[in-house]
């Protein structure tokens, strides 16, 4: 069972300081299905751990999801990484630097996703006659950040994104 009342915090390196309360926020969740096979939020744990990861971008649909899986870290690692301050006391963890970015959308404002377009690939948009460059732009053009994602249309490999280090 997750906790109750129990405040999680983390710094997201694109929103800052982010505190979601168990309890309240979220409640208790899914670690294994009826079927046997572990949920979403116990497969990505373990799989970051046992793979040593040290930063997760993905999408701002997924910000609760780190609070659950800062949990799930702290239970299956045996760290409680407490911090009090201010007379409040928070769990949280210093292993992984998290990046929640806007979600890439199409014109209409629908996010894109394979689950609901598997036509979304790279490769189809380049099959279909839009140049690398293109799919590209249309990504940066997407996104509601002021910035640029991808500034070397060039080389995939030298693709940027401010606030995650480049390796």
């Amino acid at each position: 069972r997750a906790p109750d009342h129990q405040k999680v915090r983390f710094y997201d390196n694109n929103l800052g300081e982010v505190i979601f309360t168990s309890g309240i926020d979220f409640g208790d969740f899914v670690i294994y299905t009826k079927a046997g096979y572990p949920s979403y939020e116990l497969a990505v744990v373990v799989d970051d751990l046992s793979m040593g990861v040290t930063e997760v971008v993905r999408g701002r649909d997924l910000l609760l999801s780190t609070a659950r899986q800062i949990l799930l870290i702290n239970a299956l690692t045996g760290a409680t990484s407490s911090v009090a301050e201010e007379g409040e006391e928070y769990i949280s963890q210093n292993r992984l630097e998290y990046y929640h970015c806007e979600l890439v959308r199409d014109k209409e404002g629908v996010r894109l996703s394979k689950r609901d377009n598997p036509r979304t690939q790279l490769k189809d948009l380049r099959e279909s006659g839009i140049s690398f460059e293109e799919a590209m732009q249309k990504m940066d053009d997407s996104l509601s950040s002021p910035s640029t994602i991808f500034h070397d249309y060039d080389n995939i490999d030298h693709a940027e994104s401010s606030g995650v280090k480049e390796r």
